[in-house]
């Protein structure tokens, strides 16, 4: 036990002296809190803007991407000017999307109602392919 003033502390004097500790320290923490406040706020007002910030710049970017990209009408367009050139190249097409064989039955169903068109569509590409080499020969003979 400490001595206080050449005698024996009791505990209840030894209770007050560290509740008096404690509040003084209790105190000063406070104080640091009430201090560090205004930085706290200081940096969640800057939050706060930087926040504003990068929603404007997203908004921005947002707004490029969509011009960039285009809008339907933009696709309408497009396709419509595609099929006018090929419409003036002699090329249409939906003739030869029609041709194409369709989905709805079995694979081999349309495979062996092809064959035939295979065949022929095979020796027109070797036909194709005979002449691409005679004019080819006839371009290095000159």
């Amino acid at each position: 036990m400490d001595l206080l003033f050449g005698r024996r502390k009791t505990p209840e004097e030894l209770l007050r002296q560290n509740q008096r500790a404690l509040n003084r320290a209790m105190r000063e923490l406070d104080r640091e809190r009430q201090l560090k406040l205004p930085q706290i706020q200081k940096i969640m007002m800057e939050f706060e803007r930087q926040a504003e910030i990068m929603d404007m710049k997203e908004e921005m970017m947002n707004d490029a991407i969509d011009d960039a990209m285009g809008d339907e009408e933009d696709e309408e367009e497009s396709d419509a000017v595609v099929s006018q050139v090929l419409d003036e190249l002699g090329l249409s097409l939906t003739d030869e999307l029609s041709n194409l064989p369709s989905t709805g039955g079995s694979l081999s169903v349309a495979a062996s109602g092809k064959k035939a068109e295979a065949a022929a569509s095979a020796s027109a590409l070797v036909d194709a392919d005979a002449d691409l080499e005679e004019r080819l020969k006839n371009l290095r003979r000159d």
